[in-house]
């Protein structure tokens, strides 16, 4: 049975352009990023491989006379891409995420793992050739390749001082969470939360975690919230190290709408999406956080992985130890 939201590739799916994106700081990744890129512009069904401007000068020295064509320098703006290749970690996908605008669908992301966890990286750089083969094949009817929908976040900054046009225009998108804090400050933020904009409290301490399904085994998890299947499409309401024991982890649906203000009496907070981008808030100040309309789809082979579901379970029992039983150290 194909699991809840699994999308079939409609049967003539072709992947054209696609965009390569691998871990910068990792040799490893780089040196399988280059195995990739050189099958890449050698595959005739392939137009255009968008590449960063910082990778530009080391994958140009692979191509041929040919073929050096293809190599393109990635614009978020106008870069018709069909397809994102991602070499690296979880962390990885979040900053391809990232660099697509606001209001335009990301095109689906092929993932390899290279990281620590990997929950949104599903294939080993080893089998980079036969998974391209299979998705790039023109004689498929990719009947057996879907996508798996990741809902996303959508964040707008908001002033409850009408006089205040500072921010109005600003937003941005997270996949897995965006984060108020303290930042550096020594001091904890006072922050009003309004769902619907109905007022729910007033959270005292080191900020506030709101994360997707897909994002609650990452900070949040780690501030002590529910581990949520990224199946679930809503969003979850966190607290950092609350100033009270009673604070829990909150879940709600898609069609609600989260505000968050910096009250009165706080000092000035910080709000992150996934860790990338950091922009401060003052009293008065704050956020409205909703699921966003764009998802982020990652593609499912059924060749390699028949059953997602067994994936998720291997990492969540061998890497983060869930339910492990207490072992005789002796």
């Amino acid at each position: 049975m194909m699991e809840m939201r699994r999308i079939t590739a409609w049967p003539g799916t072709v992947f054209e352009n696609p965009l390569l994106i691998y871990k910068i700081t990792s040799e490893t990744a780089l040196r399988y990023s280059k195995l990739v890129i050189k099958y890449l512009l050698n595959k005739q069904i392939i137009k255009s491989i968008y590449v960063q401007k910082q990778c530009y000068d080391a994958f140009f020295e692979l191509t041929t006379e040919e073929n050096s064509e293809k190599l393109v320098v990635f614009d978020k703006t106008n870069s018709k891409v069909d397809l994102c290749i991602i070499i690296g970690g979880d962390g990885t996908v979040l900053w391809c995420n990232s660099i697509f605008t606001i209001d335009k669908q990301r095109p689906p992301f092929l993932t390899f793992n290279l990281g620590t966890l990997g929950y949104m990286t599903y294939y080993d750089c080893d089998m980079y050739r036969d998974v391209l083969e299979e998705l790039l094949s023109e004689t498929n009817e990719k009947t057996h390749i879907s996508y798996e929908k990741r809902s996303t976040l959508f964040c707008k900054f908001i002033s409850v001082d009408e006089k205040d046009e500072s921010e109005k225009e600003n937003s941005m998108i997270a996949l897995n969470d965006i984060v108020i804090e303290r930042g550096n400050e020594t001091h904890l933020v006072s922050l009003e939360i309004y769902i619907n904009n109905e007022p729910l409290t007033n959270v005292k301490g080191d900020g506030l975690i709101i994360s997707t399904s897909t994002g609650s085994t990452a900070y949040s998890l780690s501030a002590g919230g529910t581990i949520i299947h990224y199946d679930v499409d809503c969003l979850l309401l966190n607290a950092k190290c609350p100033h009270s024991l009673s604070f829990r982890a909150l879940v709600f649906p898609r069609d609600i709408n989260l505000k968050i203000i910096v009250s009165q009496d706080s000092y000035p907070a910080w709000v992150i999406n996934d860790g990338v981008n950091r922009i401060k808030r003052k009293i008065k100040q704050g956020v409205e956080v909703s699921l966003s309309d764009k998802f982020c789809n990652m593609i499912i082979i059924e060749k390699f992985i028949s059953l997602p579901i067994k994936v998720w379970r291997a990492k969540l029992i061998d890497q983060l130890g869930w339910n492990s039983s207490f072992k005789n150290n002796k």
